[in-house]
């Protein structure tokens, strides 16, 4: 079945091979009703009514019947006002059933009196063997009619109240139902920003990162050399030199294009930086040699970095307990040929294999 929703109500009428049909809120009926055009309505009464399956009933129970499928403005001041071929007010056929039951409920006639006709008419209140009963049934009669009208006409009255009081509400439903698809959209509209807008956080952050480990490619850090009271630049660059010829036996005369100490204290690491890759490689090589002295040469790293070695040398320390051995390279931790990185406080390799 091909379906084609209309523009117009967003969403609570729907256009059906041809035939126009209206959202139903209400869980009792049809999901979508039918909305009947003014040449048709009478005949849809008629059948709701006056059928053989119908049983002439009143102007609620006839309403209640017709909108469990159809639907029109105005539906139950239709239903409730006489047309043409039908009066649901004054049908007699409806008039005289609603008697008939009124009588049975209240025990003044039987459904098969049989052989006790009589007693149960002479039963009657203020009646007599001859006309009397009859006339106090016709009495009786008039009375609960009238109190069965006053019923209805209460009854009618509530009904148009909830009627009422659904159309308001099922128009409220429509506007939640606009709103709710705006906020969909937004919603949509905002994910894929945020999205985006994540993307490019990362990225920066990532090149970012790269221009920091660019800029810090040729710089070394010494660790354990004592500070004097006058540690000029010259002073420092003095015992770099002294240290690099003197205990490293570097004959090469190595540039130092930055040497300073980073903070304060007996023995705050000093930054140096060379000119180029040659140098550097040169000088962490031959950095071993100065560990007799308690003093150590690494390069500078960040401090993403620095964190994520701090993380790997506890778990080389680890292994190193289990006698398993491995090699630590920048923020990679080597085991069995297999690189592993930090990733959220944890050690794993690529496949996200824990050690």
């Amino acid at each position: 079945m091909s379906e084609q929703s209309q523009s117009k109500g967003h969403g609570v009428f729907r256009i059906i091979e041809g035939i126009l049909y209206r959202k139903n809120y209400d869980p009792i009926g049809e999901m979508w009703f039918l909305v009947v055009p003014k040449q048709m309505r009478i005949d849809i009464l008629r059948e709701a009514h006056d059928s053989q399956m119908a049983g002439h009933l009143g102007v609620a129970k006839t309403y209640h019947q017709v909108k469990k499928k159809y639907c029109w403005p105005g539906l139950y001041i239709y239903v409730k006002q006489d047309r043409d071929g039908v009066t649901l007010k004054h049908c007699s056929m409806a008039y005289w059933l609603k008697v008939i039951t009124a009588l049975l409920i209240i025990g003044c006639i039987e459904l098969n009196p049989g052989p006790k006709r009589q007693a149960t008419l002479t039963n009657i209140p203020h009646s007599t063997p001859d006309q009397a009963p009859m006339d106090d049934l016709k009495l009786l009669i008039i009375n609960l009619s009238a109190e069965v009208n006053r019923l209805g006409e209460k009854m009618d009255a509530r009904l148009l109240n909830i009627e009422q009081k659904m159309e308001v509400w099922e128009r409220r439903m429509a506007g939640i139902e606009t709103s709710m698809a705006s906020c969909t959209d937004a919603l949509a509209t905002n994910t894929r920003l945020i999205s985006h807008n994540t993307l490019k956080i990362r990225n920066l952050e990532e090149r970012a990162e790269a221009l920091e480990r660019r800029a810090r490619e040729n710089n070394l850090i010494i660790y354990g050399i004592e500070s004097a009271e006058t540690d000029s630049r010259e002073l420092l660059l003095q015992k770099v030199k002294k240290l690099m010829a003197e205990d490293m036996q570097i004959t090469d005369d190595v540039v130092i294009a930055e040497c300073h100490r980073l903070g304060r204290g007996p023995k705050a690491p000093i930054l140096i930086e060379v000119p180029d890759h040659e140098s550097r490689i040169s000088l962490l090589k031959n950095s071993f040699k100065l560990r007799m002295l308690n003093i150590f040469m690494s390069r500078d790293y960040s401090p993403q970095i620095r964190e994520q070695r701090k993380i790997l040398i506890e778990k080389r320390k680890e292994l190193y307990k289990k006698g398993i051995g491995s090699k630590l390279r920048d923020n990679k931790l080597l085991l069995n040929g297999i690189n592993y990185m930090v990733v959220e406080g944890q050690v794993m390799n690529a496949k996200g294999e824990l050690i």
